[in-house]
């Protein structure tokens, strides 16, 4: 009993075995840029396969530069432009506010040449029969 049972799991070992292919090498030595390849070599080969590595290196450094300063650039034109919104509201908000008191300012104006009773805090007159009226 013991037997059979050790050859189902040696024969079921064996038949994964075959169907699952091996992860090739290339994989295996390429995570770390082929660091460990240059390290077999000797004199000029090494010297020219490190400077490949370092090549590589810098190129991928550059790309990471150019979207990092994409990005910025990015950012600084959204900025920019929320920025001239933001002003823009603000500054619409203060001409109206200087158009609202410049109308105060000559209501103020007409209704006390016109009333003398003109309270220009409230904007109102006391007419004839005592009452307060705003004036237009």
């Amino acid at each position: 009993m013991r037997a059979s049972v050790f050859g189902k799991v040696l024969a079921l070992t064996a038949a994964l075995g075959a169907t699952v292919p091996a992860a090739p090498t290339v994989l295996a030595d390429d995570h770390d840029g082929g660091w460990h390849h240059c390290r077999d070599l000797h004199g000029r080969d090494r010297w020219r396969c490190e400077e490949a590595r370092r090549d590589r290196w810098r190129e991928r450094q550059e790309k990471q530069d150019k979207k990092d300063m994409k990005a910025g650039l990015a950012a600084g034109a959204i900025g920019l432009a929320l920025g001239a919104i933001i002003i823009g509201a603000a500054q619409e908000a203060e001409r109206k506010r200087e158009a609202e008191a410049y109308r105060r300012n000559d209501r103020d104006a007409r209704c006390l040449a016109r009333y003398r009773s003109y309270d220009p805090r409230s904007g109102t007159f006391i007419g004839r029969d005592g009452r307060r009226y705003e004036c237009r």
